[in-house]
């Protein structure tokens, strides 16, 4: 009887452990997927790769290609799948000499949507991740500003400053009615290619705008 007990007791911390696996984790023991969109905010023409960290070749290698972009440019969303609970490793490189390379883990979560972007410090290339989200208003532009390097927004002819940006982070949204009412140490940034009632990702630097990309819907 106690040899039974114990299997019992066996069993049951076996089960529970499984469940603490599969239960608690909406990404665990399972095939998993996220949408990214990829700006390139670097100095000339880039190409983005990623992988599952379990893959032990090269992440450049070509099979893990996702896109190639000029200056400037950005991705639609590109679907990336994944097995279990693991890192996903994401890299940048000169499209043309191939001898700039930058390489990240991020661990995504399952049915999210994420940029990547590129971006240069001090002429050195990064990358980084973060989560694509919507702040959608009516009768207003509501941007999210990330940049390269801390620099001064303020909005219209307004001298007291509204915030400045941290180096490779995403700004909160800002809601804006006017569509040059947007500035960044000294540069005027043009929203009018946008519309009322969409939120945007602003890539800028001291020199201005990189790039404009709606967040997604």
């Amino acid at each position: 009887m106690k040899y039974l007990k114990n299997i019992i007791a066996s069993i049951i911390l076996t089960a529970t452990a499984l469940f603490a696996i599969t239960g608690c984790n909406d990404d665990a023991l399972t095939n998993n997927s996220a949408t990214i969109s990829y700006i390139n905010a670097l100095d000339k023409q880039a190409t983005f790769y990623v992988k599952e960290s379990s893959d032990s070749s090269s992440v450049y290698h070509n099979k893990h290609k996702v896109t190639t972009l000029i200056q400037g440019d950005y991705s639609d969303e590109l679907r990336h799948k994944w097995f279990s609970i693991q890192e996903s490793r994401f890299a940048v490189e000169d499209t043309n000499s191939r001898d700039e390379q930058m390489s990240i883990e991020y661990r995504l979560k399952d049915d999210r949507d994420y940029w990547s972007v590129a971006w240069l410090n001090n002429n050195e290339y990064n990358l980084s991740l973060f989560k694509r989200v919507s702040s959608d208003r009516d009768g207003l532009y509501r941007v999210r500003i990330f940049a390269n390097d801390k620099l001064d927004v303020y909005l219209g002819e307004n001298t007291t400053k509204l915030l400045t940006t941290e180096t490779g982070q995403v700004s909160d949204f800002i809601s804006l009615d006017k569509c040059t009412d947007l500035v960044i140490e000294g540069n005027e940034i043009d929203l009018c290619s946008g519309d009322f009632g969409h939120s945007y990702l602003l890539v800028v630097n001291a020199n201005g705008l990189i790039a404009m990309a709606e967040e997604h819907k």
